[in-house]
């Protein structure tokens, strides 16, 4: 079985054009936005604008388009923490975007583990690694 984890400080994420592949993969249209500025260049709390491009930390998505108001929709919320790690097409994606799948802080990684082990993903500082399950009692 084959599972992405993120190997460097910082944190699993994927990159702008990777989640909008995967969300063409999927069969869904996702709509990505940005924290909007007032005119001091200070962020507004509960303001937003659709995201044009260039270097952002933290881009986020949603199955369903702003408002006028620049207002995100209730629902529709999407994250690539909402994705499987051995998501087939998340595989994929990582494998053939390489380097361009890896989010602002992520350096992705697939890993092979034997199939049907039930595991979990550890984190420390953003790093991570896979652990099979154990059973505890207490």
């Amino acid at each position: 079985m084959k599972i992405v984890i993120n190997t460097d400080y910082g944190g699993f994420g994927l990159s702008y054009r990777a989640m909008m592949e995967y969300a063409k993969r999927k069969g869904f249209k996702l709509y990505a936005y940005v924290s909007a500025k007032d005119s001091k260049d200070k962020f507004f709390i509960d303001k937003y604008i659709p995201y044009r491009g260039g270097k952002r930390f933290c881009i986020h998505y949603s199955k369903n388009p702003l408002t006028k108001t620049g207002k995100r929709a209730k629902k529709g919320h999407f994250c690539d923490y909402d994705i499987k790690r051995n998501d087939p097409d998340l595989i994929y994606i990582v494998q053939k975007m390489k380097k361009k799948a890896n989010g602002e802080h992520a350096t992705l990684k697939i890993v092979t583990i034997p199939d049907n082990i039930n595991f979990h993903i550890e984190e420390h500082n953003g790093i991570e690694l896979i652990a099979e399950d154990h059973r505890t009692w207490s």
